[in-house]
């Protein structure tokens, strides 16, 4: 679980029609605070991270965020599945 709601992050050319269309106002080149709910899937931004199995909190980029967060639903379907099987 992401623990911040706010990161603060640089506007680049590769970002700027994300976050200005999302009604934020900015200059180029800028260091912005912006709703964690509003990075792209592809952000690098570093977000303060809880585990929701042990409680370790840990500092990672949103995008590997996503990954680990996509696999471990993966996993955890693929153990629900064989515990189905296995009864």
């Amino acid at each position: 679980m992401i623990i911040d709601e706010i990161v603060k992050m640089r506007i680049n050319r590769l970002n700027s029609k994300h976050y200005k269309t999302l009604g934020y106002v900015f200059k180029d080149k800028e260091e912005i605070e912006v709703n964690v709910k509003d990075l792209t899937e592809g952000s690098c931004v570093k977000v303060n991270c809880e585990c929701d199995i042990c409680g370790k909190i840990c500092n990672i980029s949103y995008n590997m965020y996503l990954k680990i967060l996509k696999n471990l639903d993966i996993i955890l379907v693929i153990v629900n599945v064989q515990k189905i099987n296995v009864k």
